[in-house]
């Protein structure tokens, strides 16, 4: 049996049973690669208040970095000629990344800090309204979200500060202060007994003011130093506002990771 090339390069095969054989090897070609897919799924939001997330910019830093990383590789394979210009862009398959507006994003941050007695009560808040009524759902102060915050933004007191004391003093209005009606936070008088209010949302506003006023301008701005400034020594009020402040926390955030916006990329 005798081998030698035809002219055509390929290898031919004489003599023998298998003369004029020619034997010849496929061509291994490159499976192609599928083409980046982006789905955008978006499921509702009713927490979300336009005036308290900014100016509605979506920022998503994995996104921008994956189309910078795929543009790279797909540069160098186009110079090496690996493959053709169409099938340059890898297949980059990230995890599932959320998208929020800026300050909601904030806003999440801040909620998933656990609350201390350490903690500041004073400074401006991201909370909407609708986010308060979430805590007050099921209360006697149900409907009064606007109210409270805006007495929170007027005195610079965070909202949930605010409800987590009535909480404490009244159960969120269950309960008002002994021969009160509308007195939710314990507040008393100079000379004794326990502040008239003409409504729950006054007792709020008031409230506010007056540990604006005696305290945070005082310099006593945490839980701490209000209970052990005068308003209520007691290690149980402390211990019980702060309780109802996380738990109040919790259930905002569960809010927005069950309705946040999710980009998918596959």
């Amino acid at each position: 049996m005798r081998i030698s090339d035809d002219d055509n390069g390929r290898k031919k095969v004489r003599g023998g049973n298998n003369n004029n054989r020619v034997q010849s090897h496929p061509q291994k070609t490159k499976p192609k690669k599928p083409n980046t897919v982006f789905i955008k799924k978006e499921l509702e939001h009713p927490t979300v208040n336009s005036s308290t997330v900014g100016d509605g910019q979506y920022v998503d830093i994995d996104k921008l970095k994956l189309l910078e990383e795929g543009k790279k590789i797909a540069e160098q394979r186009q110079a090496e000629g690996m493959v053709a210009k169409q099938d340059a862009i890898p297949d980059l398959k990230p995890p599932l990344v959320a998208i929020q507006p800026v300050d909601t994003q904030r806003l999440m941050d801040s909620l998933r800090k656990k609350v201390t007695t350490q903690t500041r009560i004073d400074g401006k808040t991201l909370l909407s309204a609708s986010d308060l009524e979430i805590c007050l759902k099921g209360s006697p102060m149900e409907g009064l979200g606007e109210q409270i915050l805006a007495s929170a933004k007027k005195y610079n007191i965070d909202p949930l500060f605010m409800i987590a004391v009535s909480g404490t003093e009244s159960g969120m209005g269950k309960n008002p202060a002994h021969g009160t009606k509308y007195n939710v936070t314990g507040l008393r008088r100079a000379k004794g007994g326990y502040q008239q209010h003409d409504s729950i949302a006054t007792s709020m506003d008031v409230f506010a003011n007056t540990i604006d006023r005696l305290y945070v301008k005082k310099h006593k701005n945490t839980t701490d130093k209000i209970s052990k400034g005068g308003f209520n020594g007691s290690s149980f009020w402390r211990n019980r506002t702060i309780q109802y402040w996380n738990e109040c926390q919790r259930k905002i955030l569960e809010s927005y990771t069950q309705n946040a916006h999710f980009s998918l990329k596959m």
